[in-house]
């Protein structure tokens, strides 16, 4: 037998259904909408993201940050994202490490960017690759179009200023062991990127693969004991001087 033959693919979806909804008629909708499961549950069913923008994702002419993903392929088997996170510049809304080994040869990392500005800045800034110890990983957009946030995590993004990473001030030598104590005894462990020093004397940043579990790590640390005399807040990513632009990335 003939060892299977890798396949480029151009990222490319091919979609099974030809608009956003999976609903027949609009009274299909309205009944899924008001199933009861959906009505009990804490969210409320106009933040379901089903209802927001369908199953599948296609922007209105107006729509923008239409593009916020990219791949990053042909890691080495070693790496991590924990070691490839720091290479990334911009606001990172998540971060995922994907077994590709048996599709494309090597692991991939899906990265998306909170806008699509800082999207286009990593692309323009890492011109298409990485430099991986004696690797060049690949740098790609996704060509399919990224699906939105739900309402309620682009207020705490855009309003409330929620990103990854969470700063926890509090002079003591203490603090960073007790922060990864804590967080050891959670499922968010799993989701951190790094705990270390901050730019400042008793701050210490704890950074995380997503802002959606930064947000819940925040909620944690912030209601326990050890750490009431601290105050907690999100920093930001350090923004890039950027090139003047016209055209459809604005």
């Amino acid at each position: 037998m003939k060892p299977p033959v890798l396949v480029p693919w151009d990222g490319t979806i091919k979609w099974a259904i030809r608009g956003s909804s999976v609903f027949e008629t609009t009274d299909e909708e309205l009944d899924a909408l008001l199933y009861r499961p959906n009505i009990v549950s804490k969210e409320s069913p106009t933040e379901l993201w089903m209802f927001q923008f369908g199953l599948r994702y296609i922007p209105a002419e107006g729509d923008r940050d239409v593009h916020r993903a990219v791949t990053i392929e042909n890691l080495p088997s070693n790496v991590t994202l924990q070691q490839l996170l720091p290479l990334i510049t911009g606001e990172i809304y998540s971060a995922h490490f994907l077994d590709t080994v048996s599709i494309t040869g090597s692991n991939t990392a899906f990265i998306v960017f909170v806008t699509q500005a800082d999207t286009v800045d990593f692309l323009k800034n890492s011109g298409g690759s990485l430099a991986l110890r004696a690797t060049q990983a690949k740098v790609t957009l996704v060509p399919t179009p990224t699906y939105p946030m739900a309402a309620s995590m682009a207020r705490l993004v855009f309003e409330e200023g929620h990103t990854r990473c969470v700063c926890i001030s509090g002079v003591r030598d203490t603090l960073k062991g007790e922060i990864r104590r804590v967080l050891g005894r959670s499922p968010f462990l799993d989701f951190l990127e790094r705990i270390e020093d901050g730019q400042v004397l008793g701050d210490v940043y704890a950074r995380f693969h997503s802002i959606k579990v930064a947000t819940a790590a925040y909620k944690l640390l912030k209601s326990h004991p050890s750490f009431q005399k601290c105050k907690l807040r999100f920093l930001a990513a350090r923004p890039l001087a950027r090139q003047p632009r016209i055209g459809i990335w604005d």
